[in-house]
């Protein structure tokens, strides 16, 4: 679907996550932030629904880039990490990704659920695309949550896990 100078579609036939919002005529950082802060609404609806939006072919080279298309997106991004992984900071906002040497994965996992606050969005860039390899995982979650064994979810709620609450979105709750 083209909508206000982006194309918007997914990765994958009948699997909404993540949608991906392509630049169609106009690629430059100032037209995205342009389009994230007039798009607001939109964001978070599709953030709440589907769960990851990626954003492809936009002029988005530096931390700083990055920073400043992501505070239209949320304006009240963090300016702490309190994470486990080392990481280095870039921007005021902007840290690198966990620092492992490239043949060691990482896990799925849910970011940050061990923490008191946790994030409610988090977001990704890709500065530098790795020679060969090199993805970012995505699942949802909730859905995990939901194909889960019934007796599991049980077990979990009366030992006094809270992985729900960070699962589902603040509305289902």
């Amino acid at each position: 679907m083209l909508t206000d100078g982006v194309l918007v579609t997914t990765l994958r036939p009948n699997e909404p996550l993540p949608m991906v919002v392509h630049a169609h005529n106009e690629t430059s950082k100032i037209f995205l932030k342009t389009w994230c802060k007039n798009h607001k609404d939109f964001i978070e609806s599709k953030l709440y629904d589907v769960g990851a939006i990626l954003f492809r072919g936009f002029d988005i080279f530096t931390p700083e880039d990055f920073e400043e298309v992501a505070l239209q997106i949320h304006p009240q991004l963090h300016t702490d990490y309190i994470g486990t992984s080392a990481r280095f900071r870039k921007t005021e906002h902007v840290f690198t990704s966990a620092e492992l040497a490239p043949p060691y994965p990482i896990p799925q996992h849910c970011e940050l659920s061990y923490a008191k606050n946790y994030p409610s969005i988090i977001m990704f860039a890709c500065m530098i695309p790795p020679k060969t390899g090199g993805e970012t995982p995505l699942c949802d979650s909730r859905k995990v949550y939901e194909d889960l064994d019934i007796k599991i979810r049980d077990k979990w709620e009366k030992k006094g896990i809270t992985l729900l609450e960070k699962l589902l979105p603040p509305k289902c709750l």
